[in-house]
């Protein structure tokens, strides 16, 4: 079974996918991009700094900045998602995450208050980290899956259907976070 079709199979079966994703040097062409980024403290909402919340850096990406060869994927997988799934995929945002020593993410659900445009949360690991940063997914408030980050392995869940939270860090986890909006 190809790739495209084992994400498909487990956002129709699960309601999330996490599958190795990227070989090395892609995720190269990735870091050096990150590197070059300028990082600010992430908030809640559009405007909320609550460190006792979420302590991540995130850097904003303009679509341009994305490397060809992701978007082009990208524009594929929601072709085929809205082709088999019928959620209406359209648009897409994505930055950078920087989670520093110590750094992470209460459980939350990915949309602003009031706003439900969010359908599919992807979260594409740029670094692994063993027993740490580890993404945990929630499904009516019991813990169902927890996501050791793995260079390269990409997350992609339903936005709405799954709280989820960042476990503390011990070393930088870096990895490109982004969300699919419907149309």
């Amino acid at each position: 079974m190809k790739l495209k079709e084992e994400i498909l199979h487990d956002l129709q079966t699960q309601g999330y996918s996490y599958r190795s994703y990227l070989p090395p040097e892609q995720v190269n062409q990735f870091l050096e991009k990150f590197e070059e980024a300028h990082f600010r403290q992430a908030r809640i909402g559009e405007k909320n700094e609550d460190l006792n919340v979420r302590r991540d850096h995130i850097h904003w990406l303009e679509d341009h900045e994305l490397p060809v060869f992701f978007k082009n994927d990208l524009m594929s997988l929601k072709t085929e998602i809205n082709r088999r799934l019928f959620l209406g995929l359209d648009r897409h945002e994505f930055h950078f995450s920087m989670y520093p020593e110590g750094a992470f993410y209460k459980k939350h659900v990915d949309n602003f208050q009031g706003k439900n445009s969010r359908v599919l949360s992807l979260i594409l690991y740029l670094t692994s980290h063993l027993n740490e940063g580890e993404l945990v997914l929630y499904q009516d408030d019991v813990e169902i899956k927890k996501i050791l980050p793995l260079a390269g392995w990409m997350m992609i869940f339903l936005s709405q259907e799954f709280p989820h939270e960042v476990l503390p860090t011990k070393h930088p986890r870096k990895s490109l976070t982004g969300w699919i909006h419907q149309r």
